[in-house]
């Protein structure tokens, strides 16, 4: 495991600078961020993608299916002095109001989305009327684009390809190599 997946603060320092140094950067050459805008993060881990746009006054929104995660961006805003609301919850299943975000951040999500027509279809739904949609994701072919490198065994954090095999055998192995049920459910 790399010291990052291991130090779930230095991961949200981490993405807070990436999204603060390119994200925003991006999105604003294509829609202005002002404060007060809606700001829903999809799959948003420990929160770090939305600390930027919180510092801006943004009215930020994360969602993840992992608890532990939702939990540690709940302490790293508190912590920052930043407010952000965060929701444990499949987004399918999420219960916001329609058309209420003017920008939807998915950062490594995609690949872990099973029925992508209804995912997309799902988030049109949040979006405000002149709102956007900003995707970023690993390529999914490459050695470690499945996100292994945050198991805790050594053999599974550095096994590049493992994520490419069939569900059956890649679940049989994380077992084997005694990863938490939490982190297997995360990597799919």
């Amino acid at each position: 495991m790399q010291e990052r997946q291991n130090n779930r603060r230095l991961y949200f320092q981490e993405l807070a600078t990436t999204s603060r140094k390119y994200y925003l950067p991006y999105i604003q050459a294509h829609k202005a961020i002002k404060a007060g805008m809606n700001i829903l993060e999809v799959g948003c881990g420990d929160g770090g993608n939305l600390l930027p746009f919180a510092e801006m006054g943004c009215c930020t929104v994360g969602v993840d299916i992992a608890e532990i995660r939702i939990n540690d961006a709940t302490r790293f805003f508190r912590e920052a002095g930043a407010k952000g609301i965060f929701v444990t919850c499949d987004i399918i299943k999420f219960n916001h109001s329609e058309n209420s975000f003017d920008i939807i951040i998915c950062h490594d999500v995609l690949e872990h989305i099973s029925d992508k027509e209804q995912f997309l279809a799902g988030l049109k739904r949040f979006l405000s009327k002149d709102g956007i949609i900003f995707f970023s994701f690993p390529a999914w072919q490459t050695p470690f684009g499945g996100h292994q490198q945050i198991c805790r065994s050594w053999l599974a954090s550095h096994s590049p390809f493992i994520h490419l095999l069939p569900k059956l055998l890649y679940v049989g192995f994380l077992r084997l190599c005694n990863e938490k049920q939490e982190t297997i459910k995360e990597l799919l």
